[in-house]
Protein backbone atom coordinates (compact mmCIF):
# COMPACT_ATOMS: atom_id res chain seq x y z
CA UNK A 1 0.00 0.00 0.00
CA UNK A 2 1.36 3.06 -0.95
CA UNK A 3 1.12 6.72 1.75
CA UNK A 4 -2.65 7.98 0.89
CA UNK A 5 -3.80 11.04 2.19
CA UNK A 6 -6.78 12.04 3.92
CA UNK A 7 -9.07 14.86 5.33
CA UNK A 8 -10.17 14.65 8.58
CA UNK A 9 -12.14 17.29 10.29
CA UNK A 10 -13.96 17.80 13.87
CA UNK A 11 -14.10 19.16 16.77
CA UNK A 12 -10.71 19.08 18.70
CA UNK A 13 -9.32 19.19 22.62
CA UNK A 14 -6.37 19.29 24.18
CA UNK A 15 -4.32 21.10 20.99
CA UNK A 16 -1.42 22.92 23.63
CA UNK A 17 0.87 19.94 22.40
CA UNK A 18 0.52 20.83 18.72
CA UNK A 19 0.39 24.72 19.06
CA UNK A 20 3.52 25.03 21.37
CA UNK A 21 5.35 28.45 20.35
CA UNK A 22 8.76 27.24 20.37
CA UNK A 23 7.94 23.90 17.61
CA UNK A 24 9.01 21.52 20.35
CA UNK A 25 6.68 19.04 21.44
CA UNK A 26 5.44 17.47 24.46
CA UNK A 27 7.23 14.35 24.76
CA UNK A 28 8.18 12.35 21.45
CA UNK A 29 5.32 13.15 19.37
CA UNK A 30 3.24 16.29 18.70
CA UNK A 31 -0.47 15.40 19.14
CA UNK A 32 -3.94 16.61 18.87
CA UNK A 33 -7.24 14.52 20.28
CA UNK A 34 -10.10 14.90 17.71
CA UNK A 35 -13.67 14.26 17.68
CA UNK A 36 -14.60 13.70 14.01
CA UNK A 37 -17.54 14.09 12.41
CA UNK A 38 -19.62 11.07 10.75
CA UNK A 39 -18.36 11.17 7.22
CA UNK A 40 -14.56 11.65 8.72
CA UNK A 41 -15.26 8.73 10.61
CA UNK A 42 -16.20 6.59 7.58
CA UNK A 43 -12.92 7.68 5.87
CA UNK A 44 -11.38 6.46 8.59
CA UNK A 45 -13.14 3.43 8.83
CA UNK A 46 -12.52 2.47 4.84
CA UNK A 47 -8.92 3.56 5.19
CA UNK A 48 -8.38 1.29 7.95
CA UNK A 49 -7.27 3.46 10.74
CA UNK A 50 -7.72 1.52 13.53
CA UNK A 51 -7.31 4.06 16.56
CA UNK A 52 -9.18 3.51 19.73
CA UNK A 53 -11.33 5.89 20.93
CA UNK A 54 -9.84 7.65 24.29
CA UNK A 55 -10.52 6.20 27.38
CA UNK A 56 -11.70 9.56 29.31
CA UNK A 57 -13.73 11.33 26.63
CA UNK A 58 -13.82 15.44 26.16
CA UNK A 59 -17.22 15.82 24.65
CA UNK A 60 -19.93 13.14 26.54
CA UNK A 61 -21.10 10.71 24.23
CA UNK A 62 -18.85 11.49 21.45
CA UNK A 63 -15.49 8.91 19.94
CA UNK A 64 -12.48 10.90 20.24
CA UNK A 65 -9.36 9.91 18.81
CA UNK A 66 -5.21 11.19 19.50
CA UNK A 67 -4.09 12.22 16.28
CA UNK A 68 -0.18 11.97 16.30
CA UNK A 69 3.07 13.30 14.82
CA UNK A 70 6.38 11.48 15.95
CA UNK A 71 9.83 13.63 16.29
CA UNK A 72 11.41 10.42 14.62
CA UNK A 73 10.94 7.42 12.97
CA UNK A 74 13.02 4.80 11.84
CA UNK A 75 11.72 4.10 8.19
CA UNK A 76 13.40 1.40 6.06
CA UNK A 77 16.01 0.91 8.53
CA UNK A 78 17.44 5.07 8.49
CA UNK A 79 16.18 7.02 11.47
CA UNK A 80 14.14 10.02 9.90
CA UNK A 81 13.30 13.45 11.74
CA UNK A 82 9.88 14.80 11.37
CA UNK A 83 9.20 18.83 11.69
CA UNK A 84 5.41 19.99 13.37
CA UNK A 85 2.96 19.49 11.60
CA UNK A 86 1.87 21.92 9.10
CA UNK A 87 -0.35 24.54 10.76
CA UNK A 88 -2.61 26.38 8.90
CA UNK A 89 -5.14 29.02 9.01
CA UNK A 90 -8.99 28.67 7.36
CA UNK A 91 -7.43 29.78 3.99
CA UNK A 92 -4.75 27.77 3.71
CA UNK A 93 -2.09 30.20 5.08
CA UNK A 94 0.17 29.46 7.99
CA UNK A 95 -1.24 29.79 11.03
CA UNK A 96 -0.58 32.97 12.87
CA UNK A 97 -2.23 33.79 15.77
CA UNK A 98 -2.46 36.87 17.29
CA UNK A 99 -0.53 37.61 20.96
CA UNK A 100 -2.41 36.28 23.42
CA UNK A 101 -4.91 34.39 21.36
CA UNK A 102 -4.66 30.32 21.87
CA UNK A 103 -6.99 27.66 20.31
CA UNK A 104 -9.44 26.43 22.81
CA UNK A 105 -10.82 22.99 23.63
CA UNK A 106 -14.35 22.77 20.59
CA UNK A 107 -12.32 24.60 18.13
CA UNK A 108 -13.12 22.90 14.70
CA UNK A 109 -9.86 21.70 13.05
CA UNK A 110 -9.15 19.26 9.40
CA UNK A 111 -6.57 17.65 10.29
CA UNK A 112 -4.33 15.91 6.76
CA UNK A 113 -3.37 12.09 7.45
CA UNK A 114 -1.41 10.37 6.00
CA UNK A 115 -2.24 6.73 5.83
CA UNK A 116 0.66 3.80 5.36
CA UNK A 117 0.90 0.10 5.51
CA UNK A 118 3.44 -0.45 8.53
CA UNK A 119 6.05 -3.31 8.57
CA UNK A 120 3.85 -5.63 10.35
CA UNK A 121 1.80 -6.32 7.33
CA UNK A 122 -1.92 -7.24 8.08
CA UNK A 123 -4.39 -5.85 10.17
CA UNK A 124 -4.65 -1.75 10.75
CA UNK A 125 -2.32 1.00 8.97
CA UNK A 126 -0.41 3.06 10.25
CA UNK A 127 -1.32 7.05 10.55
CA UNK A 128 0.74 10.17 10.81
CA UNK A 129 -0.14 13.87 11.38
CA UNK A 130 0.99 16.13 8.75
CA UNK A 131 -1.24 19.19 8.64
CA UNK A 132 -3.73 21.00 10.77
CA UNK A 133 -5.84 23.68 9.19
CA UNK A 134 -7.98 25.57 11.79
CA UNK A 135 -11.55 26.69 10.59
CA UNK A 136 -13.27 27.82 13.82
CA UNK A 137 -12.04 29.07 16.29
CA UNK A 138 -12.99 28.70 20.10
CA UNK A 139 -10.77 31.35 22.41
CA UNK A 140 -8.74 30.05 25.04
CA UNK A 141 -9.69 31.84 28.06
CA UNK A 142 -7.54 30.44 31.01
CA UNK A 143 -8.98 30.42 34.12
CA UNK A 144 -12.33 31.75 33.16
CA UNK A 145 -13.79 28.14 33.46
CA UNK A 146 -17.08 27.84 31.69
CA UNK A 147 -18.19 24.69 30.04
CA UNK A 148 -17.90 23.78 25.83
CA UNK A 149 -21.44 22.58 25.08
CA UNK A 150 -21.29 18.80 25.74
CA UNK A 151 -18.13 18.98 27.37
CA UNK A 152 -17.55 16.33 30.26
CA UNK A 153 -15.04 18.52 31.41
CA UNK A 154 -14.24 21.86 32.78
CA UNK A 155 -12.88 23.51 29.49
CA UNK A 156 -13.36 27.41 27.77
CA UNK A 157 -15.29 29.73 26.66
CA UNK A 158 -18.38 28.75 23.91
CA UNK A 159 -18.07 31.68 21.57
CA UNK A 160 -16.88 30.67 18.17
CA UNK A 161 -15.74 32.35 15.38
CA UNK A 162 -14.08 32.31 12.02
CA UNK A 163 -10.15 33.06 12.41
CA UNK A 164 -8.78 35.68 9.77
Amino acid sequence: MATKYIKIRGKIAWAKSLFNADDTPWGTFWSIEMYPDEASKTLMKEHGIGLKPVKKPFFEGEDGYKFRRPTQKNISGKMVDFERPQLMNVDGGHLDLPEGVYIGNGSVMELDVAVYQTLKGTGPVGHRLEKAKLLELVEYKGAESEKVEGATKTAVSPATKKPW
